[in-house]
């Protein structure tokens, strides 16, 4: 007899995919989906598809819907704590239920999270889809009839004129080599309205087209009045206005597994953006500079220890004012991005600019008028520059100045009281919360380290890849880095890295000729990382 299911539901791709090989495969039954909603909003979390709508496509498929509401601003505590009682709603409802089913498809480290946190409270995890290879899954969603619509596209990665199309044979022609058929990287993000697991399909409207944070594109999804009667199937119109954004994956009895997996895959494609800004904390490498110019550099490897690139800093200045040059280098040694960080009298929130060569990827913060200041972004060469005033907030931390603020609260971490941190992240335009987290002690090489986690202060927070940082116990420079880098690989994301900082790269004496050719050489790099 095969064992029921609980599948995590989002209302995508994935997910119907999910529920659609349940009935071939005789070990596992789906026998309801679970979704979560935003207490507030009534909305799917992290799709922003309301909730009437998700009921319709839900009850389409026959399924009973255990719904998880929560405020969009919950910790993580109260994650868990709501996700615990929905859970156990579901058993009552239905039955035997001691495994739940989720759509990750590469994310190991996610997978390790739902598998952990759930075996906590005596429930079993199933990942379906996992490792199935993406171009197989989109022509395995194509085939057989079922139909998704494009509800978001990430500007970043994708041009708008995607957003509002069919996901069939003509979109996946379309897409740029660069692009996951089934944007695995967060590229778009799909609502199912019709399907053979349908018992009637669901007829929307596409209206207007909206653009949030300069980043997101969106197409407002509505129900039509009523659905056609169809031979076999019974009238039941799309009975309430609904809009499709953000991560809306296609929904059916794959749903299950894919609510949380597509919920984790939309925070986490915002999460690599958030880790992009966290990356910064590897800039600056030492929080106090005391010699005229410091100079020491940092390779990084990526996950399998390869090596993929070098950064070479150049600090001057006292520990209230800083100057900072960084060139980043690839395998041949040349400089295919600079960032400029100037403390300018705030060592924790200092002004500074990214500038990659390779794609005319530009970001940073600068003064602006009326003694504010602002956030600056270019995606690439050919598209503008987004700017946004910064909104004042207390004990802000930007970029490199993570630094600052680990020698500012150095005795509360050592002492094991963790600390609360507000990052701005300038490819998002606004500020995050994050938790800091000490470790302990250890060691590197023989030498001792306080170890540091950091990670983002939010009910979904554990779909963001943490941050890893460690630095030595006498000097307090930064001595090993590991988690998202602010640099990217060919396709726009950014890439996972370890960086090591080894002790013998550093001098206090370098020369004022070498800080200015730093900060004037042309970057001519071209590595695809």
């Amino acid at each position: 007899m095969p064992t029921p299911l609980l599948l995590a539901w989002s209302g995508g791709k994935d997910s119907l995919m999910a529920l659609d090989r349940s009935p071939a495969d005789p070990e596992w039954a789906a026998r309801g989906l679970l979704a979560t909603l935003d207490r507030t909003g009534d909305r799917v979390a992290m799709h922003d598809v309301r909730g009437d709508l998700l009921r319709e496509q839900v009850d389409a498929l026959g399924f009973p819907l255990i719904e998880m509401a929560i405020e969009s601003s919950a910790s993580n505590v109260a994650y868990e704590s709501a996700l615990g009682s929905a859970l156990d709603e579901a058993r009552t409802r239905i039955p035997g239920l001691d495994h739940i089913a989720f759509v990750d498809l590469f994310l190991a480290e996610l997978r390790a999270w739902r598998e952990a946190s759930l075996d906590r409270i005596g429930w079993n995890t199933v990942f379906p889809l996992w490792h199935t290879p993406t171009r197989e899954l989109a022509d395995a969603f194509i085939a057989p009839g079922h139909r998704a619509l494009v509800t978001t596209v990430d500007l970043e990665q994708l041009d708008g004129g995607h957003c509002g199309r069919e996901f069939d044979a003509s979109f996946l022609a379309d897409l740029p080599a660069s692009i996951d058929p089934c944007g695995e990287s967060g590229e778009f993000h799909t609502f199912c309205h019709n399907s053979p697991l349908f018992d009637r399909p669901l007829v929307l409207e596409r209206r207007e087209m909206t653009t949030r944070t300069g980043r997101f594109h969106y197409i407002d999804l509505h129900c039509a009045d009523q659905a056609p009667e169809l031979p076999g199937r019974s009238l039941h119109p799309c009975r309430n206005t609904q809009r499709i954004s953000d991560h809306c994956n296609h929904p059916t009895r794959a749903t299950m597994s894919k609510h949380i997996a597509s919920t984790s895959r939309c925070t986490l494609h915002r999460a690599l953006s958030i880790c992009s800004l966290l990356a910064g904390l590897a800039i600056s490498g030492r929080c106090v500079a005391h010699a005229p110019i410091e100079h020491y550099e940092g390779t990084a490897f990526d996950p399998a220890g390869r090596a993929l690139y070098t950064e070479s800093h150049w600090n001057r200045g006292s520990a209230d004012d800083n100057t900072r040059v960084i060139l980043f280098k690839c395998p041949d040694g040349k400089a295919f991005a600079r960032k400029h960080v100037e403390d300018a009298g705030e060592a924790q929130a200092p002004l500074f600019e990214l500038d990659d060569h390779r794609s005319g990827y530009r970001e940073g913060v600068r003064k602006a008028a009326n003694g504010k200041r602002e956030v600056f972004v270019r995606r690439s060469r050919d598209q503008p520059e987004q700017t946004a005033l910064i909104a004042s907030k207390p004990g802000l931390v930007i970029d490199a100045g993570f630094d600052r603020f680990i020698v500012r609260h150095w005795d509360e971490l050592v002492a094991g009281g963790k600390q609360r941190v507000e990052f701005l992240l300038p490819s998002r335009m606004r500020t995050y919360s994050f938790v800091l987290n000490p470790l302990g002690a250890d060691s590197i090489d023989g030498v001792p380290v306080q170890r540091f986690r950091l990670e983002l202060d939010a009910w979904f927070g554990f779909v963001v890849p943490s941050i890893d940082v460690a630095y030595a116990s006498d000097t307090k420079f930064i001595r090993e880095y590991a988690g998202v880098s602010n640099i990217r690989d060919n396709r726009g994301r950014n890439l996972r890295v370890r960086i090591d900082f080894p002790p013998a790269s550093r001098s206090s004496n370098a020369s004022a000729q070498d800080l200015a050719a730093a900060e004037t050489i042309r970057l001519g790099g071209d590595c695809m990382l």
